[in-house]
């Protein structure tokens, strides 16, 4: 490595290879760069990468300290934007490389999100936050299922990193001696797999590159007892060290509750005292009264929980947990130093740390866990040590950036009524020409380039009427009255006549923010209500939608397509099933050109038959190939067969086409359906009327893409509307990307949520079935129906099975 390169970051493209360069007095400039680079948790705090495992259960004797193995890496950098520079190439998907020249390693960061602002000066500026990329590439991995017995740490990391491109260095734990059962969950995160191996086995990490010729030549996981231990020297107060800080986390449990992997409890285990730890039988915590009576007033408790994923047996729970609360029942203390730019010791090192001027007199003798440090402003480098500690689960901050500009945008406006900025949307247009005398006039809150609509409650959107002017006789206008207002409308959504127009105002009061949206889906109240076959018309296939009725019956769809059996020579049919929820078949038929089957809308008509409307195909027709379809669905009869004769009739009634495929879905409350085109994922509102009257009428649309959902990198499944609402949801089926129900107000075009499954805590799919895909999507009665094509590949064959889940939507 040149010594020119150190102190320089080399921008990267996806392909790894470099495509610009930021540089301190270069043509690209940066400054305020910071990169945080841990293999343990010194404070309370967690890591700004965040994927914190719950604590492990598979060791009879934890080890306390091992418990605060972490490892992160993340940063932040900002670059000024100017014409002519590398800043256009500052963007999310591109990565920064850099020399850390204490480590001898290349690391490789990836871009994930990128703010643009305008600083003071008037120049605009690129913040790009960044997280090492081999954290990036396992936290978008589910794990592959397994259970081990007694497996060497080497073991279980090859099996963590199993089909990935990073160069496994296991060198340093071929003859590593600790064993342990673990438990690998389909349902998991690689990254946060990663952690829990980590503190099981107290072993340490790191991800580095080889990087040669301006492309990155090899990528290296690294596991190893201890990354570095070599002694570094001796750091003095005054001397080498500006600055030390001890600090004492008060951050105290004295009573922990240990909760089993199915909700098990110590309640049924005997009477146990381990010096001032207790457990009293009958009680599902474990407590310690000396240390509530020093650190709490001694009559509240100071409470924590933790659940296991292993440990069942009450005893077992129980002693568990008194070794546990061993970490958690005094302060721990944890030193940071600012150092000179000379004291720049490496991850991991000894350092010897000495402080004559404190009294109590400080020296210490540690390694150095986690280093902060800034090429463009050296001074503000940091070396921390300390008492380890268990950090908590905490969402990935890099992964909550949604919600987190979310609530900056709402902090702002509450902070400062100047920071919302009013726009109000008029769908009919303002020409009132023609016998239409009425418009639709909707108002949007936007504060920091958010638009927080969703967050405002009725009462703060204000429509206000100026008073009228006044004429004397003299003709001079009396002006006294402006500045007034007659009447205040709220809500923001208004229907005006040609006289209002000029006459109101539109206005958010920023005492009516909030923080709940007006919307949200409640999955801690998710109920399952089925469990259905992969199988329809004698094939083996994968449910596609599902609409339940008011009886609880489901009405369901299975792709039928490319199955040698068609109805017709496209072999492009879909099945329509009707099950009891005890999943019994009640009725079945298969539409001809049915298609994929992935979404459609439900109209009960009686206890014999529903109409389902359902996007089909016309092979023949290429300008009208996708047909706005009502079939005439009889619940109650088996192996129907619906042709298609390419003209309607009762039971197959063709309305809008289009050359363009689109999704749909019904909201029966409205009348509204959901259309979305997959060319460019537009979706609009238009009533089920037009549709079948073959006219495309819009009523409302917007792009989805504008609400964080990439169709580039996340897989599309199904959508569903409750009108003004409009809900999606993606998730492949090999799992590379998140799991995420979206949720928009077609009106005020605020989204109202992201929602990401989880599946450990409330929507309970199969636990030994490694792919869990989004499925099923409907609304109807204030829930959102969900399914999920759970599978399990890790045997000899693939066993699947189709979970159902009703998950009701609440509102402010």
């Amino acid at each position: 490595m040149a010594v020119s390169e150190y102190g320089q970051y080399r921008i990267l493209n996806e392909d790894l290879m470099a495509i610009g360069v930021l540089k301190i007095g270069g043509k690209t400039e940066f400054y305020g760069d910071t990169i945080t680079h841990q293999v343990a948790d010194a404070d309370q705090s967690s890591s700004s990468y965040g994927e914190s495992p719950q604590a492990p259960t598979n060791e009879n004797n934890p080890n306390l300290n091992a418990e605060s193995k972490n490892f992160d890496h993340s940063g932040s950098i900002s670059v000024l934007e100017k014409p002519g520079t590398d800043s256009d190439k500052i963007k999310i998907g591109n990565c920064l490389a850099y020399y850390d020249e204490p480590q001898e390693r290349w690391y490789v960061m990836k871009i994930w999100n990128v703010e643009r602002t305008l600083s003071s000066s008037g120049a605009h500026v690129l913040t790009a936050q960044m997280v090492n990329l081999g954290l990036w590439d396992l936290h978008y991995r589910m794990t592959q299922k397994k259970s081990m017995k007694s497996a060497s740490a080497k073991t279980a990391f090859y099996w963590l990193l199993q089909d990935m491109d990073w160069n496994a260095d296991f060198s340093a734990i071929q003859n590593y001696s600790v064993t342990g059962d673990v438990e690998f969950n389909a349902n998991t995160k690689s990254s946060a797999m990663l952690q829990t191996l980590l503190q099981q086995y107290n072993l340490e990490c790191d991800f580095y590159v080889e990087y040669k010729g301006n492309y990155v030549t090899k990528k290296i996981f690294q596991v190893a007892p201890e990354i570095d231990s070599g002694y570094y020297g001796e750091a003095y107060v005054g001397k080498n060290v500006t600055a030390l800080s001890q600090q004492t986390n008060g951050d105290v449990i004295t009573r922990l509750t240990v909760i089993g992997p199915n909700g098990e409890t110590m309640a049924k285990a005997d009477n146990y005292t381990s010096g001032p730890i207790k457990h009293d039988k009958g009680f599902s915590y474990v407590y310690d009264a000396d240390a509530n009576a020093e650190y709490s007033d001694g009559k509240h408790w100071l409470d924590g929980v933790i659940t296991t994923d292993n440990i069942t047996d009450a005893a077992g729970l129980m002693m568990y947990g008194a070794k546990l609360l061993k970490m958690y029942n005094h302060p721990r203390i944890s030193y940071v130093l600012q150092c000179t730019h000379t004291f720049n010791p490496k991850l991991g090192a000894t350092v010897r740390t000495k402080d004559f001027l404190a009294d109590p007199e400080i020296t210490t003798y540690q390694r150095v866990i986690s280093k902060t440090f800034s090429f463009a402003d050296p001074s503000q480098n940091t070396v921390s040590f300390g008492e380890f500690v268990t950090v908590r689960r905490v969402t990935p901050a890099w992964l909550a950036n949604y919600s987190t500009n979310i609530q900056k945008a709402l902090k702002a406006a509450k902070d400062d009524a100047s920071n919302i900025s009013v726009s109000v949307l008029t769908p009919d247009g303002t020409d009132f020409k023609g016998s239409d005398q009425t418009k639709r006039f909707y108002i949007q809150a936007w504060s920091m380039g958010t638009n927080i609509s969703g967050y405002v409650q009725n009462q703060g959107f204000e429509f206000l009427k100026y008073k009228a002017d006044t004429f004397s006789l003299g003709g001079m206008v009396d002006d006294s009255s402006i500045g007034e207002y007659e009447k205040t409308l709220y809500g923001y959504s208004q229907t005006l006549t040609s006289k209002d127009l000029g006459n109101y105002r539109a206005q958010v009061d920023n005492d009516y923010l909030t923080s709940d949206a007006e919307i949200y889906p409640d999955q801690t109240a998710c109920v399952s209500i089925a469990h259905l076959p992969h199988e329809a018309f004698g094939h083996r296939v994968a449910l596609q939608n599902a609409w339940r009725l008011s009886d609880g019956s489901l009405v369901t769809t299975y792709s039928l397509e490319n199955m040698k059996d068609g109805l017709n020579k496209y072999d492009n049919d879909c099945a329509l099933v009707h099950y009891s929820t005890s999943g019994k078949v009640l009725g079945s038929a298969r539409i001809a050109s049915g298609g994929h089957g992935s979404c459609f809308g439900v109209q009960e008509v009686n206890s014999d038959y529903c109409y389902v409307y359902m996007n089909t195909y016309n092979n023949d027709d290429y300008r009208n190939k996708y047909r706005f379809t009502r079939i005439k669905f009889m619940l109650r009869q088996t192996d129907v067969k619906v042709s298609d004769n390419k003209t309607s009739r009762d039971d197959f009634k063709i309305g809008y086409t289009s050359p363009d495929y689109f999704y749909t879905s019904l909201d029966n409350d409205s009348g509204y359906c959901v259309v979305v085109f997959s060319k460019d994922w537009h979706a609009y509102t238009v009533k089920l009327t037009d549709l079948m009257a073959g006219n495309f009428k819009p009523t409302q649309n917007t792009v989805l893409t504008d609400y964080g959902w990439n169709p580039q990198t996340q897989t599309w499944q199904s959508p569903a509307i409750k009108y003004p609402y409009v809900f999606w949801h993606s998730g492949d089926y090999d799992m590379h990307d998140r799991r995420v129900l979206y949720g928009i107000n077609m009106e005020h075009k605020g989204q109202v949520f992201e929602l990401e499954y989880n599946f450990l805590d409330y929507i309970h799919t199969p636990i030994d079935f490694n792919v869990v895909e989004p499925e099923a999507l409907s609304y109807r009665n204030g829930k959102l129906l969900v399914s999920f094509n759970c599978a399990n590949t890790s045997g000899n064959g693939v066993e699947r099975i189709e979970p159902v889940f009703e998950i009701p939507l609440k509102g402010r």
